[in-house]
């Protein structure tokens, strides 16, 4: 497993000047907090995500989740499958084109999506500490915005 530098620091300020970087940064460090916790629970951060997709935009396909998501297809059965076995979503056969698969979130699904979210909201809390909730929110805002207007999402 790869060190981790203790203090941003003893990163080259080469690094440090690029915000792509430093999100990057923000990224990785967030999940690694943020997947053991989520683990406790049975998931990790791609069933998460796609648990959390599944409800807010039901019914889909799996392909759809993958093109919200930015998952690989291969990748979207191995977690449509897991969510399946663990009985938080239902897939079943589009009646009017039998290729595809409808997803929808099970009761249970919405509980333990409910228990992600809290898992989530706690570690956010936790990684932020050392910003205001004014500052958070700016942070929020100002991705939402890069986001909107980047070549990434469209």
């Amino acid at each position: 497993m790869p060190m981790e530098p203790r203090s941003i620091d003893e990163v080259p300020a080469r690094l440090r000047q690029w915000p792509t970087w430093l999100l990057g940064r923000v990224h990785g460090d967030a999940k690694r907090m943020i997947a053991p916790r989520l683990a406790e629970r049975g998931l990790n951060l791609h069933q998460y995500a796609a648990l959390a997709c599944i409800a807010e935009f039901a019914p889909l396909s799996q392909q759809q989740v993958c093109e919200r998501l930015g998952v690989d297809r291969a990748d979207m059965v191995t977690v449509v499958d897991h969510l399946q076995a663990q009985e938080l979503v239902s897939r079943t056969r589009d009646a009017t084109d039998r290729r595809r698969y409808i997803l929808a979130v099970t009761p249970r699904g919405r509980e333990e999506l409910a228990g992600a979210d809290e898992i989530v909201a706690e570690v956010t809390a936790e990684f932020f500490a050392p910003l205001t909730a004014d500052e958070v929110a700016t942070l929020t805002s100002l991705a939402h915005r890069v986001l909107a207007g980047g070549p990434g999402l469209e």
